[in-house]
């Protein structure tokens, strides 16, 4: 008797560890980031496994069927540089010839380009976590519109003469290049793009993630390039020389890229990121010139006005580094804040369409500067 009791009291036991450990084990026990999601009523299939290799990083609750969103927004404070926008020169004599009278050597001149200042611009997202393995879409859009810069000139004694790059044969005939005693530019610029990404942000050891990404980029970039002068041709006085190119295009193309986060404590990391994007594009260029004579006392006479259709595929290139830190909230660990700063950089291959006195010279659009995000995901 004795034994059958002691054999029923170690089934019991045992049936009773049993449902223990079944009941431990039935709920997602998981921990991502050191929180425990709670169960998701989406469900998950069968014929996926229970357990994930490289847990998603927003928030713990998308590594199930689950979805979410999140939204960005981002700071730029960005200097532009426009290659191949020399402007004006001197430092030369004789209408620009090689002939040097004797004596009359000048000092070295200087070629001048737009002055490019930092600017404040914006970057907001929006982006959805899929129930597909944690993958998300994300879009966002950069705006950075340069205020007009405008850069002065007067001709220095003793450094020869003073000229405009790529100014036309005036009214009376004379030399291509009006020397002119002053002389100014303005520049600006309207920079828009939207990048469209599908990506998966996940860790892929204890303190390293990646985001692996591709999608499209569109663009739509405005330039206003404009040059006026005062002084003199052949001899001749003229005033209210005015010169003027614009650049619009618009492009479409496909982009991917890598981001990156070294994590060094459990909520800091330092971040690099780098895509690339093969870029069509449709540049429609315009140049207008006109000159105004004193001395035959007429008004403004067009010297040029023609423009040209550019379609090509330019590379883009996109770097950033810098310092973040990003932590999880809330009961479960249902919230992702992120926040972010260092600095970015991109280069626009072969931008300049601009039509110049140097047909075969060109130029890239490079932008640089600070750049500090928020991001906030649930």
């Amino acid at each position: 008797m004795k034994m059958k009791s002691l054999l029923l009291t170690s089934m019991l036991s045992l049936v009773a560890v049993s449902l223990g450990a079944a009941e431990k084990n039935s709920g997602p026990q998981r921990k991502v980031n050191g929180c425990c999601p709670p169960p998701c009523p989406c469900g998950v299939s069968v014929n996926d496994p229970d357990w994930l290799i490289t847990p998603t990083v927003k928030p713990a609750r998308s590594g199930n069927e689950c979805t979410g969103a999140y939204i960005t927004a981002e700071f730029i404070w960005w200097k532009t540089h426009l290659g191949g926008t020399e402007w004006i020169f001197d430092g030369f004599v004789d209408d620009g010839n090689d002939i040097v009278p004797e004596g009359t050597a000048p000092k070295p001149g200087h070629i001048r380009h737009a002055d490019f200042e930092f600017q404040p611009g914006f970057k907001v997202g929006l982006g959805w976590l899929s129930p597909h393995d944690g993958w998300d879409v994300y879009a966002h859009y950069t705006w950075l519109h340069q205020k007009p810069e405008t850069s002065r000139y007067t001709l220095k004694e003793g450094t020869g003469n003073l000229a405009i790059f790529g100014t036309v044969t005036p009214p009376d005939g004379a030399g291509a290049n009006p020397e002119v005693i002053a002389a100014g530019l303005r520049w600006k610029q309207y920079f828009n793009v939207v990048d469209l990404e599908l990506g998966r942000n996940f860790f892929i050891s204890r303190y390293l993630t990646l985001r692996p990404h591709f999608g499209l980029k569109w663009a739509n970039i405005r330039e206003h390039f404009s040059t006026e002068g005062a002084g003199e041709v052949g001899g001749t006085d003229f005033i209210d020389y005015a010169q003027t190119f614009r650049q619009n295009m618009w492009g479409i193309g496909g982009r991917a890229g890598l981001d990156t986060v070294w994590r060094f404590t459990e909520n800091w990391g330092i971040y690099g990121d780098i895509a690339g994007t093969a870029l069509w594009s449709d540049f429609h260029v315009r140049e207008f010139n006109k000159v105004q004579s004193l001395t035959d006392d007429v008004g403004p006479v067009v010297t040029l006005n023609t423009e040209e259709v550019v379609l090509q595929v330019i590379p883009v290139f996109e770097f950033a580094l810098g310092l973040q830190y990003m932590t999880w909230v809330g009961c479960n660990c249902d919230y992702y804040i992120q926040f972010s700063a260092g600095w970015e950089a991109q280069i626009w291959c072969d931008f300049n369409q601009l039509l110049y006195l140097h047909p075969t010279r060109s130029g890239n659009l490079s932008l640089h500067g600070l750049t500090a995000k928020a991001e906030f995901a649930f």
